[in-house]
């Protein structure tokens, strides 16, 4: 696999990373495919200063892994492993960025979580001791000098970053875009030491959220490991605005594992809950809280629900808004391999949708609690 970042600390009194320019810490990251490899966690970047302007880039990046293979089971390295991204910390009086801040996990890699191996999880960026998820061009959340909080009115998203767990992100009165494949999420880690965890539990208030091309996610751990019966469930994300956009090739995700084709040898977790308050709902593209996928040639330890072969439990997608538009899709399925079927045995059950408190089974276009006038569709397991 390819090597680690390393940690960079810079105290100055200025600091201008300017345009063309990066201060970096990530893995390997230069090649198209990775071959005969694993990507690498990238290191840590800290900043301390009175001043920081960046119009370049900061770079904290993952390492690419095989994108043909992934060789060398039970290892989180193994080739075809995608690496962490790692952590930026800026602790400054003043911080102008119309840059980018990137850690991201590693873009290429053939391992999608399963068998213990790394499929990668994005890092983090901290401002002053807190959480920021602006990568581009926005720095919301410093809290520093009289002025702070007003930097700007849109936090933008454009690389995946990670949110810590049972995190309340408030950016009241402020628009919150996600977009050219941008991704925030709680995703739980790859399956490793004989457990797969859960997504985690977070919440986003903003005046408006824009999904264009990009995903809020909070899904389960994927993939197989040494005494691991069950791939992981998808968290609860609730999101608290006044309009809420959730535009093409955009989802909203709370699901379990569901990458593979194939779980061999283990079960599937359960779908999560997504919760949406707003004013205005605009679903173009997806709402997942599927049930996970489990092992389709066996089906072992024939006792309880979590064990090799069953299927994960569709979630639960909660609507309340006065303005609903749907011409996306809203899936609750359940996991859709399995081999147990015996009726003793958890096989799946799909889950539901609610719109302002009240069951609605029509996931693909329409939503019929809003307008009566129009079709139902169910396209997916209800």
């Amino acid at each position: 696999f390819s090597g680690t970042g390393g940690n960079i600390t810079i105290n100055a009194s200025t600091l201008y990373v300017g345009n063309s320019s990066q201060i970096s810490a990530s893995s390997d990251y230069l090649r198209n495919s990775g071959s005969t490899f694993g990507g690498n966690y990238a290191g840590t970047i800290t900043l301390n200063a009175t001043l920081v302007n960046i119009t370049g880039t900061i770079n904290a990046r993952g390492g690419n892994g095989d994108s043909n293979n992934c060789f060398d089971l039970f290892n989180e390295f193994s080739q075809g492993a995608r690496g962490n991204g790692g952590v930026v910390n800026i602790s400054a009086v003043t911080i102008a960025n119309t840059g980018l801040i990137n850690v991201e996990k590693g873009s290429i890699g053939w391992c999608d979580g399963g068998d213990g191996q790394n499929n990668g999880r994005d890092g983090q960026i901290w401002i002053n001791n807190t959480w920021s998820p602006c990568n581009n061009g926005t720095i919301l959340d410093w809290t520093a000098g009289t002025s702070a909080g007003q930097i700007g009115t849109s936090c933008q998203i454009t690389k995946g970053i990670r949110i810590p767990a049972n995190y309340v992100l408030d950016l009241s009165g402020k628009n919150l875009t996600i977009g050219d494949g941008g991704r925030l999420n709680g995703d739980a880690d790859s399956c490793n030491s004989g457990s797969c965890n859960s997504g985690e539990n977070f919440t986003i208030i903003v005046d408006v959220l824009n999904l264009s091309n990009g995903n809020i996610s909070s899904d389960g751990g994927a993939g197989a490991s040494d005494g691991v019966d069950v791939t992981g469930s998808g968290g609860t994300i609730t999101i608290n605005a006044s309009r809420i956009y959730v535009g093409d090739n955009s989802q909203i995700s709370a699901s379990s594992d569901y990458i593979m084709n194939t779980g061999d040898g283990f079960g599937g977790g359960n779908g999560g809950t997504i919760k949406l308050n707003a004013t205005l709902v605009n679903i173009s593209g997806t709402i997942n809280a599927r049930g996970g996928n489990g092992d389709n040639n066996a089906c072992y330890s024939l006792a309880g629900d979590n064990f090799q072969g069953t299927k994960g439990d569709g979630g639960t997608v909660n609507i309340t808004a006065i303005t609903i538009e749907n011409t996306g899709l809203i899936n609750v399925e359940k996991g859709i391999f399995g081999e147990c079927e015996d009726s003793t045995i958890n096989s799946g059950r799909d889950g539901q949708i609610f719109i302002n408190n009240t069951f609605s089974p029509c996931n693909n276009g329409t939503i019929l609690d809003a307008d009566f006038s129009k079709t139902c569709k169910i396209s997916k397991g209800i």
